[in-house]
């Protein structure tokens, strides 16, 4: 398999941001980013489907309240108007919010486990490794990626034109080798088409049962 690098630094947008092309999306499992630090490169991956399943379960051994805690401030920013900062809501709500934040700081940092190709991390010991050799300002760069390379892309936010040509001319886009490598934003991607389409022909179905 061939790898596009792309350097991460000074520090850049996220690199899921924004509208992306389905065939970008499409090659991310291809993609590396470098981080040029001091103490030597550090190779960046977006985060695998398969590792992502593996790191949710340690994070439920290791840090039983971690998923709690995660969907609470979920729910606290939904709750949020558009446009509304955390400093305007009541105190005891930001009070609870920079309390969980602090708790699920260094339990997310698991998921540099699946997004770091070199060095190879296997434990919470070589993250903090990792992480004394890196000054403050990588440490905040690597923070800031780690993220957009383990969440998933808005569906809404991909320009899907390519896929629809290609399903017009039979052009098959997923092969073997991305279902090998899928990520978590790809394998989020493509199931949101599936669903929608299930969806698009469940109320097909039920408008002529209804004629």
């Amino acid at each position: 398999m061939h790898y596009d690098f792309r350097d991460i630094n000074p520090p850049s947008k996220d690199p899921t941001a924004g509208t992306m092309p389905v065939m970008e999306l499409l090659r991310q499992h291809r993609r590396r980013y470098v981080l040029h630090a001091e103490s030597g490169d550090i190779i960046l991956k977006h985060m695998s489907l398969a590792s992502r399943r593996k790191l949710d379960m340690m994070l439920a051994i290791l840090y039983p309240g971690y998923a709690d805690d995660r969907q609470r401030m979920s729910d606290i920013k939904a709750g949020m108007e558009p446009g509304e900062s955390v400093e305007t809501l009541p105190k005891d709500i930001r009070d609870e919010l920079s309390e969980l934040v602090k708790r699920t700081y260094w339990p997310a940092h698991l998921y540099i486990l699946g997004v770091v190709a070199v060095p190879m991390l296997r434990t919470e010991d070589d993250i903090e490794e990792l992480y004394d050799r890196l000054t403050e300002e990588e440490r905040a760069i690597l923070d800031g990626i780690v993220p957009a390379l383990v969440g998933t892309v808005d569906p809404t936010t991909v320009d899907n034109t390519a896929m629809i040509i290609a399903d017009r001319y039979h052009v098959d886009l997923v092969d073997a080798e991305l279902l090998d490598n899928i990520t978590v934003a790809q394998s989020d991607y493509l199931m949101s088409l599936i669903n929608t389409e299930s969806e698009e022909v469940s109320n097909m179905m039920k408008a002529r049962q209804n004629q």
